[in-house]
């Protein structure tokens, strides 16, 4: 039996202090035209207003569905903090 099921893509972002470019970063992952994805933002303990911005431009896509946000409780300064998405994401791909 073939399914025509797409796959879902989960697109994991960092953010520290990114409120230059995380509008723009949101904006080109909501304009995509593969249509199943999840966005996972990581919020490494940001100290400037990313977080406000983050949430405006999700509100400003209309994709508050597809997003989940995971804030850190401080700055972890590496690649490392994106290992909770391992757990996070919802797709079976590694």
């Amino acid at each position: 039996m073939i399914t025509n099921k797409i796959p879902l893509v989960s697109v994991v972002m960092s953010c520290y202090n990114s409120e230059k470019f995380i509008a723009d970063a949101i904006k080109t992952v909501a304009n995509q035209t593969y249509r199943n994805w999840e966005l996972i933002i990581v919020n490494d303990f940001s100290t400037d207003n990313s977080m406000r911005i983050v949430k405006k431009s999700i509100e400003r896509f209309g994709i508050s569905k597809k997003v989940k946000i995971i804030n850190h409780e401080k700055n972890i300064f590496s690649f490392s903090s994106l290992s909770p998405c391992q757990h996070d994401k919802r797709t079976n791909w590694n």
